[in-house]
């Protein structure tokens, strides 16, 4: 499949928001460096010099009221400190404000030449949803690769979301292929009233034993008829009527993977699957 699951960090999301690399902006704060900064936005834009620092003082300081949040955010997360969903919630919201205000300052010194605005939103978006346990895979039981996109990457794990981002934006060459989404692992867990005894699981510490129940009853249990329709119908599309000479790859692709709760080569993959 693909490469490691695409690693969710405040520190990423700041980066890649506040200093995007498509953007040129000045790597360190020489004197050099920000007369050539000005020079390029005076160029763009009717802004004046008195303005124009005052803007990039208002970069600066969202900057750092951003990375004092995020600094935090890390010292909470390191486990020595006991803190909530409103504690986490809160700081976030700090958090976005600072980045979105110096994304607002960034965009006039720039003349909106670079449209990361638009980038901010849609992980502000998925970020609230992933805070406030709302659905973000819109109830599809199967994707295909080439309708994976950044906003559903949950749904289909960090390996098919990656394979797909080749394909999708680089246009890369990549293998043919469909995810079985997390919706359709929960249709399966309620269609077969297992999602109690999952609940019980999580404050079960009795050992290995009840796990292996759970397990074999995961196992035993019946694929909902919507579900076996979508992957019928999938496969139809993927193969394209070629029959016998089609061989597949079977391969895990889950949310938590290469972190925490697994590790690489944990989870099992079939090769040359015959249809």
């Amino acid at each position: 499949s693909c490469l490691t699951p695409y690693s969710f960090t405040m520190k990423n999301f700041h980066r890649e928001l506040l200093w995007p690399n498509k953007v040129p902006v000045m790597s360190s704060l020489t004197l050099p460096g920000l007369m050539r900064f000005t020079r390029s936005v005076l160029g763009r834009t009717q802004i004046n010099l008195q303005d124009l620092l005052h803007g990039f003082q208002q970069v600066l300081e969202n900057n750092d009221r951003a990375l004092e949040k995020i600094t935090d955010l890390g010292e909470k997360l390191s486990g020595s400190y006991i803190f909530d969903m409103i504690y986490l919630k809160d700081a976030y919201a700090k958090l976005a404000g600072s980045v979105k205000d110096s994304i607002k300052e960034f965009m006039v010194l720039t003349d909106s030449q670079y449209p990361i605005d638009a980038a901010f939103d849609r992980i502000h978006l998925l970020i609230n949803r992933i805070l406030h346990d709302d659905a973000l895979g819109g109830g599809d039981l199967i994707l295909a690769n080439t309708d994976i996109t950044w906003e559903k990457s949950r749904e289909v794990g960090g390996k098919n979301y990656h394979l797909s981002e080749l394909r999708n934006r680089l246009n890369l060459k990549t293998p043919d292929g469909f995810s079985i989404t997390n919706h359709a692992f929960d249709e399966y867990i309620r269609h077969n009233g297992l999602t109690e005894s999952l609940s019980r699981l999580q404050t079960d510490h009795s050992g290995s034993g009840a796990a292996d129940r759970i397990r074999e009853k995961i196992l035993a249990g019946q694929i909902p008829e919507a579900l076996t329709r979508s992957v019928a119908d999938a496969l139809e599309r993927l193969t394209g009527g070629q029959g016998e000479n089609v061989r597949l790859a079977m391969r895990s692709s889950a949310e938590e993977e290469d972190d925490f709760h697994s590790f690489t080569g944990q989870f099992k993959t079939v090769l040359n699957v015959p249809l």
